[in-house]
């Protein structure tokens, strides 16, 4: 079978939860204007509108459904944590939810000095792939440290039995050694930081 599309998969999910969906729209590449589709969504009185677009797409969509549908919370992907996003923040405050990855406890995350032109939304050293790696390494030993060995079966063992605490949070392994933890989840930009929306 053909892979699943992304509007795929969110209405799978959505439907497992028995969330009905209001209205499936797409909408074309480097349009000026997307106030037809606006029209369509505003009918369609959604409550949430997520919109896996690119920045300049997703940002004109945004602006405009903070006039047409002004209670609508906004739900996109990560490629929005990228510097402007303060201007959809003061269009759409805490309805607009960036799905970004999961951390239990994340690192402060800054901006770099801004001038009016540049408004650089990046964060400190301390996360992508370095926090992955680190909490790798402290999932490791700890499961190293409760089974009193590095031999491999017994590592194992101890990761899909233990919760390991990391940089990351409280980290462990699944039978099928998958690490039992959620992969995205809502953010917040707010006072020049992200934070993890806590109603989720």
């Amino acid at each position: 079978s053909s892979p699943l599309t992304i509007p795929a998969i969110i209405e799978a999910a959505l439907a497992r939860d028995g969330i009905g969906l209001a209205l499936r729209e797409a909408y074309t590449h480097g349009e000026k204007s997307y106030d037809a589709l606006v029209d369509r969504l505003e009918r369609s009185r959604a409550s949430i509108v997520i919109v896996p677009a690119q920045p300049t797409e997703a940002g004109i969509i945004a602006r405009r459904l903070s006039e047409r549908l002004p209670e609508a919370r906004l739900i996109v992907g990560d490629a929005l944590a990228v510097p402007g996003v303060e201007q959809l923040v003061a269009a759409l405050g805490t309805r607009l939810w960036v799905m970004l990855p999961w951390m239990e406890t994340p690192p402060p995350i800054t901006t770099a000095t801004r001038t009016p032109t540049t408004a650089p939304v990046v964060p400190d050293t301390r996360t992508g792939f370095w926090i992955a790696a680190h909490a790798a390494v402290e999932a490791w030993a700890n499961a190293v440290t409760k089974s009193g060995t590095v031999d491999t079966d017994a590592v194992v063992r101890a990761l899909e039995t233990e919760h390991a605490p990391t940089i990351a949070g409280s980290v462990r392994f699944d039978t099928r050694g998958d690490v039992a933890l959620p992969s995205f989840v809502p953010w917040n930009w707010h006072d020049g930081q992200w934070l993890i929306v806590a109603d989720k």
